[in-house]
């Protein structure tokens, strides 16, 4: 039973862990769809020289990525307009949002619908999804038990 406890308790430190770890890296992945928020330098490397701009709205695929330079955490972009160079992280957005709710439900909704369409179906599927703090502290509680269980 003690083993047990033990082996929960490490489970529980590298969730943690992992949770930190994945909170500390860049907002995107390879592949994802995004929208430029503002009218953004387009540039041939993070950091590099200028080779365009993009307007608000504007959007693209992630192809390459990421890398820290000046400041910032740059992605190469392929814009759906034919350029391809790097934009930094801060000046994007998801364009497509996707929410695991319950198992087997997925809330998505694509950047062609309206801004408040997707924050009400993100807000819902949020109301419906435990927080990891939340998740934590249930974990918490089964350690707890089966300490006291255990003595």
């Amino acid at each position: 039973m003690k083993r047990n406890i033990a082996l929960l308790a490490v489970l529980i430190s590298m969730f943690g862990a992992q949770i930190a770890l994945a909170q500390s890296t860049a907002n995107f992945t390879r592949g994802d769809s995004i929208v430029v928020v503002t009218t953004v330098n387009v540039r041939s490397g993070p950091n590099g020289s200028l080779i365009g701009k993009e307007k608000a709205g504007s959007q693209g695929i992630l192809v390459g990525g990421p890398k820290l330079g000046g400041g910032y955490t740059w992605w190469e972009v392929k814009y759906a307009n034919g350029m391809d160079g790097w934009t930094a992280e801060d000046f994007m957005q998801s364009s497509t949002v996707s929410i695991q709710t319950n198992p087997g439900v997925v809330v998505a909704a694509s950047g062609s619908g309206s801004q408040s369409q997707v924050q009400a179906q993100t807000a819902a599927a949020a109301e419906a999804t435990p927080s990891l703090s939340q998740l934590m502290q249930e974990l918490q509680q089964v350690l707890n038990k089966l300490q006291a269980a255990s003595h």
